[in-house]
């Protein structure tokens, strides 16, 4: 069974430190670190307390990093579709730098267990020997420097990702530019609500609900996102829209049959056939909007206008229905997984 919300797992990204993080905090404390002993025996016991300390220190700090790593590395498909189509690096990318930082303690764990058998064996040159373990686990920190500023620009891009709800029937208004896709959310819901950004929207996701029987359904358009035809895209721009799959269980097509946003109707149904092909097997409905403007609207098809409020409790009243088919599936399919055969 589906688990009810996957949270966006890159906002764990930012408890990862930078590079320079390390060295003064890390570094800095063991610098300062000072013992009292007898004279014979602080050379050995301060070079000992401070290579044990840093290893420590370290090793506390990446342990929260292979935390992180392990939560990502169970990112759901709809997560890391969205990190390789906004992040330059990508998913793999980012996996690939956090196990470096992970396994970086593993290396100093190694170099502290070197350095303090050699200054027990030989503490007359104890001030030597950790001089040199600094040094060395300073440089494995300083070699991990492209992979620290590469999960910090991840966590900068990714952040701001929506949840993915899987207990809650989610529309999606699509079309081209400014032909009343945030009016109609508007107008269709109740409550405004954040659900997060998308990878090649200019502006916040504009989102709200819809009461039914009891339950939620969130109705939100993507500004940027599915208003231009599939030719006019790139490849990474298509693996964000076909994301959308996962995020939306009902799409909303909005044409303008006046023309009047400047996009011909022939140009706003090639960008619904490009909606329709890259996610198959989300249902997808055709509105039209601007039914005030009009003087003829067959009965076969579906038309609203967000000035009179015409078609908007039908188009509402289909949203319910769609939303309660699905629950009701969802808890028959859920209720036979639990069922032994």
């Amino acid at each position: 069974m589906d688990e009810a919300v996957y949270r966006n797992p890159f906002k764990a990204l930012g408890e990862v430190p930078t590079e320079e993080d390390i060295e003064n905090s890390l570094f800095r404390r063991v610098f300062n670190v000072n013992i009292s002993s007898r004279a014979e025996d602080r050379r050995k016991a301060l070079a000992t307390a401070k290579v044990n300390l840093l290893a420590r220190l370290y090793a506390q700090r990446v342990k929260k990093i292979t935390r992180i790593e392990k939560e990502i590395g169970e990112a759901h498909a709809f997560h890391v579709e969205l990190c390789d189509a906004s992040f330059q690096g990508g998913y793999d990318g980012l996996m690939a730098d956090l196990r470096l930082i992970a396994g970086s303690a593993r290396i100093v764990n190694r170099l502290q267990v070197k350095y303090a058998s050699m200054i027990r064996r030989d503490p007359a040159h104890a001030d030597r020997y950790k001089t040199e373990f600094l040094g060395r686990a300073g440089s494995v920190v300083k070699r991990l420097a492209p992979s620290f500023s590469n999960v910090n620009a991840a966590y900068a891009v990714l952040k701001e990702l929506p949840d993915l709800n899987n207990e809650e029937f989610k529309v999606v208004v699509a079309g081209a530019p400014h032909v009343g896709k945030s009016s109609l959310v508007s107008k269709l819901t109740s409550r405004k609500i954040e659900i997060g950004t998308y990878p090649f929207t200019t502006k916040k996701i504009n989102a709200g609900t819809v009461d039914s029987k009891g339950s939620r359904v969130i109705v939100f358009d993507t500004p940027g996102l599915l208003d231009r035809p599939l030719h006019e895209r790139n490849p990474i721009e298509r693996r964000a829209v076909s994301a959308l799959r996962y995020l939306a269980n009902n799409v909303v097509f909005l044409i303008d049959p006046t023309e009047r946003a400047g996009y011909s109707v022939a140009y706003q149904e090639s960008i619904l056939s490009s909606v329709k092909e890259l996610i198959p097997d989300t249902e997808v409905l055709k509105v039209y909007t601007h039914a005030d403007r009009v003087s003829q609207m067959p009965e076969d098809e579906w038309w609203v206008s967000n000035v009179t409020g015409y078609g908007l409790d039908r188009l509402k009243a289909y949203i319910v229905s769609k939303a309660a088919a699905w629950r009701k599936h969802r808890m028959a399919r859920n209720i036979s997984e639990y069922v032994e055969p």
